[in-house]
């Protein structure tokens, strides 16, 4: 596509913004992208005790989500679990870890596809941003699957808290 200077001769999907005080800028959209204000967004629980979640989007390609996850203080630890597909997360507030070490406020992480293991809490609440490349499979002590907690799970769960409203529902790009 090229770029044109004049506004009539633009696709339809481009657009020109006027910032303030600043030169002209060219936006072009493709579907499926959004701007949320997280803060609006009501937490929803989270199929563990203590813990919630804001789904800010959904990968109905891969199963997963991005969301925002909130664990008050004193909450049960998480059992143990499969990462079905890889997970990134940057640990807001709060402190909590796993087997490789303590996670702390502005710390990252990443999980491999595969990953199993059981996070331990401490007494503080904690926030963390996380974006879940698939679903989590909950083990029981034999590490047979025993729960699932995928995107649509995670969506038909803010539904029902009324808190999709930001949310787009659009077939994965190719």
């Amino acid at each position: 596509m090229a770029i044109t200077e004049n506004e009539a001769e633009a696709p339809s999907s481009m657009r020109y913004l006027q910032p303030p005080g600043g030169s002209k800028v060219v936006a072009v959209e493709k579907p499926g992208a959004m701007l949320v204000d997280v803060e609006s967004i009501p937490w929803t629980p989270f199929p563990m005790e203590g813990t919630y979640f804001k789904l800010l989007r959904l990968d109905e390609q891969n199963g997963g989500a991005t969301v925002m996850f909130k664990t008050v203080a004193g909450a049960p630890t998480a059992p143990l679990h499969k990462h079905v597909g890889h997970l990134e997360l940057y640990n807001l507030t709060g402190h909590w870890g796993y087997a490789i070490g303590r996670v702390g406020p502005h710390h990252y992480m990443y999980e491999p596809s595969g990953t199993i293991h059981e996070p331990y809490n401490e007494t503080e609440e904690f926030t963390m941003f996380a974006v879940m490349r698939g679903p989590i499979a909950g083990l029981d002590e034999n590490g047979v699957v025993n729960s699932i907690v995928d995107g649509e799970t995670l969506y038909q769960l803010a539904k029902e808290n009324d808190a999709v409203g930001h949310l787009q529902r659009v077939p994965p790009l190719d």
